[in-house]
């Protein structure tokens, strides 16, 4: 930018033309920047759709293995446990009916 020397002498149109093409170009390379910082915001918010995804799909999957944890866990306490108990009524019934002297049906 051309200006003339004297601080106090009135601006020329060059100088303003030249002032005015300044401007331009510092919005322009503020657009620019603009332009660029959308770019980089549209490129995180797609990498935190995926994440949010991706959480999702581990959620649903940590909760189907919970439901077939409890669900063995239940079968276990009733089956398992029943059978266990079973399984020491006839022993011990067994052992009874031998210190009896009867024979097991």
């Amino acid at each position: 930018m051309i200006m003339a020397d004297d601080m106090q002498a009135p601006a020329t149109k060059q100088d303003l033309q030249d002032f005015m093409r300044s401007l331009q170009l510092t919005f322009t390379d503020i657009d620019a920047r603009f332009e660029n910082i959308d770019k980089r915001f549209e490129k995180i918010d797609a990498r935190f759709e995926q994440m949010e995804k991706r959480m999702d799909k581990h959620a649903e999957d940590m909760k189907h293995h919970f439901d077939i944890t409890v669900e063995h866990i239940k079968h276990e306490m009733l089956h398992g446990a029943l059978n266990d108990k079973v399984e020491q009524h006839e022993d011990r019934i067994q052992i009874i009916e031998q210190h009896v002297g009867l024979v097991a049906a």
